[in-house]
């Protein structure tokens, strides 16, 4: 099709096939999809007659987006990373910048590239933020994405040793912990990160350094007694629906 609407339902389809073609390691059809799309988003951006210029925005989003996670696959992070910085403006109240940060980042954890991972996960909770300040309710999804790119930031960032990785650690803790006290894995986190006997990070804990003694054991005791609280807060939870616990399951096998 000629017409904007038609090129519009045209670049839909593509996208969900290069997805397609990712998920089962297609990589070849994929790239050459996506030249097809840079051809017809181009034309599109050269069309006489009007165009949305919201809806074009957002194929542009999506099309950097996948050419970000393929330059990722063919093993050239040097080339996602340029193409992040080429997103158009972020404000669209779509996930995919989001998602993409969250698969690289999630990717890189895998593969033990711990400061490529923090980076990219800090990314994506930057964008959890954009998304959250433009949404007007509530968005269980939209929580459930930050919950696991959170939790994921901290795995990342544990691994770390450096000033900056130590206060985002601290940080991303204090988030995990203001906004989803309740999840059990979290708790679990909290242990396993106070078990690597941080001092920056026990400071976020008790509000002061302190030395491996009494006190410590006390903190410990503490996070785990609110972990068996929030197994008790789950199992009621999970009688009255099955979602969370697919997640709790998920978080708890990192």
């Amino acid at each position: 099709p000629t017409s904007a609407p038609g090129s519009f339902r045209v670049l839909e389809t593509a996208y969900k096939l290069i997805k397609t073609c990712i998920e089962h390691d297609c990589v070849a059809i994929s790239l050459k999809i996506i030249e097809a799309v840079a051809m017809r988003l181009d034309a599109l951006a050269h069309l006489d007659t009007d165009v949305d210029e919201a809806r074009l925005r957002q194929c542009n989003v999506h099309y950097y987006a996948l050419r970000v996670h393929l330059a990722w696959i063919q093993g050239r992070p040097d080339i996602a990373d340029h193409l992040f910085l080429k997103l158009p403006d972020l404000n669209t109240g779509d996930c995919c910048a989001l998602d993409i940060c969250f698969k690289v980042g999630s990717s890189a954890l895998s593969c033990r590239q711990y400061d490529v991972a923090a980076k990219w996960l800090e990314r994506g909770l930057q964008q959890c933020k954009v998304l959250v300040s433009s949404s007007k309710e509530s968005d269980v999804a939209l929580r459930n994405k930050a919950l696991l790119t959170l939790h994921a930031l901290v795995r990342a960032n544990k691994y770390l040793d450096t000033h900056d990785s130590r206060d985002n650690l601290a940080r991303a803790l204090e988030q995990l912990k203001s906004l989803y006290s309740n999840v059990f894995s979290i708790r679990l986190l909290e242990l396993e990160v106070l078990a690597r006997g941080d001092r920056d990070v026990e400071q976020y804990f008790q509000g002061e350094l302190c030395h491996y003694n009494l006190e410590q054991l006390l903190i410990f005791m503490a996070v785990l007694q609110d972990a068996f609280k929030a197994v008790d807060a789950s199992e009621s939870s999970f009688r009255m629906c099955g979602c969370p616990a697919r997640m709790t399951r998920q978080l708890s096998n990192p």
